[in-house]
């Protein structure tokens, strides 16, 4: 790897176990990336060093777009040699079929996108979704036409522009040119059969027919009141990309990067600069540096700084969950002194408790303040194996291992790509069951894992680790068991209903428990409460008392009560109400709040910036009442 590009260690962790547990990079496929450029111009420079080695190319609309930030889908035996000259740091995503004819596609075609564009670089023609404000949805499977979102006077769906990133399938606007019909994957036909879908659920209470209060009308809070089946939103015009399935299926949202900054893309090529637009993306991550510098946060910052600032100005709100692992003790704090000649293997211990019968991989995150001198130690679950990390590279075990006979790795980089401020050691571990019970490739042991920072360095050492998400989405077969910290000797602790031991601020605590991709500065984030008795859900995620993880903005129900957990929104089935709980449910109803606010004529609204004094690392400015 060129020094001066930053790599993705998830990327060390894909080339380590041979692409098993995600993309199939077989020799020859090319993988999308997402990238931060040096310059406004690296798009274009990229294409050029990627189409003269034959060795990819950079979607069509970000060679005319001037961003920073771009997808590219780039060889695996070139990744490595990216040049620092033009690329700063990647994230890696999804992989190409084998058959893909790259050259004859059109997003390799710089003048086969037809549209003008702005100096902010969005379109602004006639053919371009143009109401006053927009709803769009990114999750996954979406049901366009269900009867929540029929406009009442037409019969037809309301979503006037729709992208299924699985199928390339679009509707609405011009067909998207990023490069998906060469990702060769497809929906399965059951997944239209299912009760429930996460992406249809979630735009039913963001811009569904029935308003959210409608629906829960019965509770407490609404008693006495009269309260409107509809509103404005109630009759808007949205717009929805549906993720791809294997994104979709990744427990850990490895590849989530790439695909959301796509979507958001194509949204802003297709709807008018003069357009407000409200995104929702009730997705996430539990990891990563959780200061705003993650590939995706940057970019979405960039997105949002970018088309408000632009003549004429765009108002582009997006809005985030803050997540729901507070009470899942997967997040650490904790200070290592230092070693001493007397003892110099002197450390602090973590244990991760990794569960039997999971089918994913499982990871931790510890990351250190930049110049730290630390090592790492593991040891396995009957103390027999014992795995020292290494300098800028990384170790796996069983020694030697390659792709398939690979059980976990150590990964560590002094400047990577998962964030700007600080080093990262990276653990992943293999599944501790095999999908395939006739499989031969190699299993990881459950049990506790002992993870020992050792630091070498002169001053007391500040560590921050968090384990990466291993749940499934709503309405998803589950494949994964999500692994935690615990205490020595200790049971899980959210076996306490008041979670006391997690309300402390360091060891494993609850504060700091973020959505991964939501601590940016220009997002808005909602945590969740439960509406009968505005208690703070003891999931929702919090930010830090020392201001380094950000909190929410503002609070939204997450649940109806203790005995109706969730909130009701749409099944797929046309009159099928199905419960949902958590922030991701709670996010929709602010993006709707937003959504009506435009449609209204009224100011859009703020909600007070996280960086002012007066909030709370829970529940940040309060709650909001749907």
């Amino acid at each position: 790897m060129n020094a001066r590009v930053r790599p993705d260690l998830y990327w060390w962790w894909a080339e380590a176990t041979d692409y098993r547990f995600g993309a199939d990079a077989r020799e020859g496929r090319l993988l999308q990336l997402l990238i931060e450029g040096i310059s406004e111009t690296s798009a274009v420079e990229l294409d050029q060093w990627l189409m003269k080695g034959d060795s990819g190319f950079v979607p069509a609309p970000y060679k005319r777009a001037n961003a920073r930030f771009f997808s590219a889908f780039v060889a695996r035996s070139k990744i490595a040699l990216l040049p620092g000259s033009i690329v700063r740091r990647f994230k890696l995503g999804l992989a190409l079929r084998p058959d893909a004819a790259v050259r004859d596609h059109p997003a390799t075609t710089p003048g086969s996108h037809h549209r003008h564009r702005t100096c902010a670089g969005h379109l602004d023609t006639a053919s371009a979704l143009k109401p006053k404000a927009v709803l769009a949805i990114i999750d996954d499977l979406i049901d366009v036409d269900h009867f929540e979102f029929r406009d009442r006077f037409t019969g037809g769906s309301r979503f006037e522009l729709f992208w299924d990133q699985t199928t390339n399938a679009s509707a609405g606007g011009r067909a998207p040119d990023y490069g998906y019909s060469l990702l060769g994957d497809a929906r399965s036909p059951l997944a239209h059969r299912r009760a429930q879908s996460h992406g249809t659920h979630v735009a039913s209470l963001g811009g569904g027919g029935k308003t959210p209060a409608y629906r829960l009308r019965h509770n407490q809070p609404f008693a006495g009141r009269s309260v409107p089946s509809a509103d404005a939103a109630s009759a808007g015009r949205l717009a929805a990309v549906c993720l791809p399935q294997a994104t979709v299926m990744d427990t850990s949202g490895g590849a989530l990067a790439v695909n959301v900054y796509d979507a958001l893309s194509y949204l802003l090529d297709n709807i008018a600069s003069d357009t407000a637009v409200i995104v929702n993306l009730s997705f996430g991550t539990m990891a990563g540096p959780h200061d705003g510098t993650s590939v995706l946060e940057a970019a979405i910052d960039y997105l949002i700084a970018s088309s408000n600032d632009a003549v004429p100005k765009r108002n582009l709100t997006v809005v985030l969950p803050a997540g729901n692992s507070f009470d899942a003790q997967c997040h650490a704090r904790f200070t290592v002194p230092p070693s001493s000649a007397d003892d110099p293997s002197r450390g602090d211990d973590l244990v991760w408790r990794v569960l039997p019968d999971d089918g994913t991989p499982s990871f931790v995150e510890l990351w250190m303040p930049e110049g730290a001198n630390a090592r790492i130690e593991v040891t396995s679950p009957n103390g027999d194996l014992q795995f020292h990390s290494v300098s800028e590279g990384h170790v796996v075990w069983p020694a030697g291992a390659t792709g398939q006979a690979v059980q976990g790795g150590i990964f560590h980089s002094a400047l990577p790509a998962n964030g700007d401020h600080g080093q990262l050691f990276l653990i992943g571990m293999a599944p501790t069951r095999r999908s395939n019970p006739g499989a031969k490739s190699a299993i990881s042991s459950h049990g506790d894992w002992k993870i020992k920072v050792i630091n070498d360095g002169a001053l007391p050492l500040p560590i921050r680790a968090w384990i990466e998400r291993d749940n499934v989405s709503f309405g998803q077969r589950r494949r994964g068991r999500q692994s935690y910290f615990v205490d020595k000797g200790e049971l899980r602790k959210s076996s306490n209903p008041k979670f006391s031991s997690l309300l402390r601020a360091d060891r494993i605590t609850g504060f700091g428990t973020m959505n991964g991709i939501a601590t940016g500065r220009e997002t808005t984030v909602v945590g969740g409460y439960q509406l009968s008795d505005q208690t703070l859900g003891a999931y929702s995620g919090a930010g830090t008392p020392d201001h380094h993880v950000r909190p929410p903005n503002v609070l939204s129900p997450g649940d109806e009560s203790s005995v109706l957990v969730g909130l009701p929104g749409a099944g797929i089935s046309r009159h099928a109400t199905v419960r949902m709980r958590g922030t991701s449910v709670a996010a929709p109803l602010v993006a709707r709040w937003f959504f009506n606010r435009h449609l209204n004529g009224r100011s859009p609204g703020v909600l007070r910036d996280t960086n002012t004094a007066g909030y709370d690392v829970r529940s940040g400015f309060g709650q909001f009442l749907p």
